[in-house]
């Protein structure tokens, strides 16, 4: 019975441990405008994105790379794909920011923004594995 007991403890330790190291392998970052809120982004690849600058104005999208370049504080940096492609994200203007993870791979969920002179993702969240 002792054998019985000390398995199921040292099983249910193993099954802990594992969830923890799990979930220690992303980092989300969000702003704290939307924190709780539930919005519903569009996954869209940065091919796309660049081929329809102007008809992906003002939608909420979701996109995925790698952390190419970054702000040495963490309020911008550029995402990008594995054909080179990239995006800035704007983090400050929302509040947030994100260590330096430069090389690391990530998601974004955001508004894609058009001005005159530029065009980048106003980041909502950003996750970071």
């Amino acid at each position: 019975m002792k054998i019985i007991i000390g398995t199921a403890i040292l099983l249910v330790a193993l099954v802990a441990g594992f969830f923890v190291v799990r979930s220690q392998s992303s980092e989300v970052f969000s702003s704290p405008d939307v924190r709780n809120a539930a919005s519903a982004y569009e996954s869209v690849s940065l091919t796309k994105l660049h081929g329809n600058l102007k008809g992906n104005e003002d939608r909420k999208i979701r996109i995925e790379g790698t952390i190419a370049r970054e702000c040495p504080s963490g309020c911008w940096f550029f995402v990008a794909d594995k054909t080179g492609l990239d995006m800035k994200v704007e983090l400050g203007y929302r509040k947030f920011a994100i260590p330096q993870r430069v090389g690391k791979g990530v998601q974004v969920e955001g508004t894609f923004i058009m001005e005159e002179d530029q065009h980048y993702v106003l980041a909502d969240r950003v996750t970071v594995r």
